[in-house]
């Protein structure tokens, strides 16, 4: 079994509701969205809101379900972004599971220029796992 990936767009603002980046984006956000002043598991209250949009094919191949998402939702990502008093953020959110010690992970041009035209970041996060824990296809 291979390392496994989890692509997202994430749209944060320290401004905007939850409802606000919603009505924004055009669509509800996914597992994992929020909106500012909640309490976080932790306690403490969450300083932005946060919209997110995962792949809808899990069991695509990495760059597959990145340019479906930066397809689906880069030019929304562009256009709520591009006014300044909204003060939101638009990054490509990677995650990778993997059970190796080590892993690569090959990020092709086409995504990074996709990004780079729609003034998308690109954010990564890995976290070791056990082969039976990772995400299911």
């Amino acid at each position: 079994m291979d390392d496994k990936y989890q692509c997202s767009i994430v749209v944060r603002s320290k401004v905007c509701s939850l409802p606000d980046l919603e009505r924004l984006m055009g669509g509800m956000g996914h597992a994992g969205s929020h909106d500012k002043d909640e309490i976080h598991p932790r306690g403490t209250k969450r300083e932005h809101s946060v919209w997110r949009q995962d792949a809808r094919d899990f069991g695509a191949s990495f760059t597959d379900q990145c340019l479906q998402l930066l397809s689906e939702w880069g030019d929304r990502c562009q256009a709520a972004t591009a006014d300044p008093s909204r003060t939101l953020s638009a990054d490509l959110d990677i995650i990778i599971f993997f059970y190796t010690y080590t892993f690569g992970l090959n990020l092709p041009p086409a995504i990074i220029q996709v990004c780079a035209a729609k003034g998308i970041g690109i954010e990564f996060s890995a976290y070791p796992t056990a082969r039976d824990d990772q995400i299911s296809d």
